[in-house]
């Protein structure tokens, strides 16, 4: 993200979109390869990280919350690398504005947990999930179509 950020605005400053698209384009596909890669292997490790990591009595809850923690990293990992994009092109109100909305909704969400033992710990990192996947799609959408005045936006 960090490199995507420097990148894509460097470009911008020396007037090359086409440059800051490919270097955006890039960033994503290795965000996307990088957070799968590590959902894979969350989820091939859940013992392994439910024997090292936890004691005996909470064992029980873990694996569908490590689940939907492990589905949620490559949406993760788009979501920092367009964080980064969107930092690079100083587009920090659409960044901000995403942000509001994603946590509004998301802590309308977490309101309706159910508090009864057994589900809530999965329930929780499902609605995080939900956080993250809102917080990408807004990212995305102003690179790829370019939804509103998107600085990276192909010209016509």
């Amino acid at each position: 993200a960090a490199a995507a950020q420097s990148l894509i605005g460097y470009y911008l400053g020396a007037e090359s979109v086409a440059r800051a698209r490919r270097v955006a384009r890039t960033a994503c596909i290795w965000g996307f390869a990088t957070g799968s890669a590590l959902a894979l292997g969350m989820i091939a490790l859940t013992k392994p990280a439910s024997l090292a990591l936890l004691p005996e009595s909470a064992r029980a809850v873990f694996p569908l919350a490590w689940f939907f923690s492990a589905l949620a990293q490559p949406m993760n990992a788009l979501s920092f690398v367009t964080d980064g994009i969107h930092m690079g092109t100083g587009d920090y109100r659409f960044l901000r504005n995403g942000m509001v909305v994603a946590t509004l909704v998301s802590a309308l969400l977490l309101f309706g947990v159910d508090r009864s033992p057994g589900g809530t710990l999965a329930t929780i990192w499902l609605v995080t999930a939900v956080w993250i996947a809102m917080r990408t799609v807004w990212g995305m959408a102003r690179i790829w179509p370019g939804w509103g005045k998107a600085p990276l936006r192909p010209p016509n």
